[in-house]
């Protein structure tokens, strides 16, 4: 509960909030993108925590860059850890994704999506897609060299939309800024914005707030459409 709580912030009231802030105020952003990173780092340490009190000898090799060491770490987790998997590779990713090049955690990565990935297998359904939507943000925009795949991104994303039944405007979010700006597919990115905007907020009261974030992300984007696509 921890964990989540430091996650939620950070990716709703701080690094939200920093991503729409216009390009003349860089060095606030950049300030609160610190700022975020230091709740997503210390949301990861009390899930790993987590981990490390079930299985002694968990953080040591999740943090490997080893990758036998990684499988056998994630060899251990269970339908009962999906829950704090997820809120350990959102945390983790969270941090990376607001200082990619951060030599400490750019290594580590891969212990990240290894974990969200077993948890998906488990729990394919868990949080109406939202350990596939993770993914598809991951996968779509790390380098290669990294894990970075279009081509997974692209099937993580189908998976998230088939979870979420398409009545949570995240995945649409998602596909939007993670893979229609990169591959320049305007008619996507628009059609994608119109459904992630087209849904009632007040059709899941559970899921109200996370859906009224996705939307403001999406109004955002769609605003700010110029800044992401070369038009001739």
């Amino acid at each position: 509960m921890t964990s989540s709580l430091y996650v939620m912030y950070a990716n709703a009231f701080v690094q939200h909030k920093a991503d729409m802030l216009p390009i003349d105020q860089y060095e606030l952003q950049n300030s609160e993108y610190k700022r975020a990173k230091m709740h997503y780092v210390r949301g990861r340490n009390y899930a790993m925590e987590v981990f490390e009190q079930r299985y002694p000898g968990f953080s040591k090799n999740i943090l490997s860059t080893d990758e036998q060491l990684i499988a056998h770490a994630v060899s251990k987790v269970q339908v009962a850890d999906v829950d704090a998997a997820y809120w350990l590779g959102a945390s983790w990713l969270g941090a990376w994704s607001v200082d990619p090049l951060d030599p400490f955690l750019l290594p580590t990565v891969s212990g990240a999506v290894a974990l969200l990935e077993k948890a998906a297998l488990l729990d394919p359904s868990y949080n109406e897609g939202a350990i596939w939507d993770i993914l598809t943000s991951f996968y779509a925009g790390a380098p290669s060299d990294f894990g970075g795949s279009m081509e997974r991104a692209l099937e993580v994303h189908q998976l998230a939309l088939t979870a979420s039944k398409g009545l949570t405007p995240g995945p649409y979010v998602t596909y939007a800024k993670s893979i229609c700006i990169t591959l320049q597919d305007y008619d996507g990115f628009d059609a994608a914005l119109e459904k992630a905007l087209s849904i009632n907020p007040d059709d899941n009261p559970s899921t109200r707030l996370a859906t009224i974030i996705s939307q403001e992300k999406a109004r955002f984007l769609q605003n700010n459409r110029e800044n992401y696509f070369i038009f001739w």
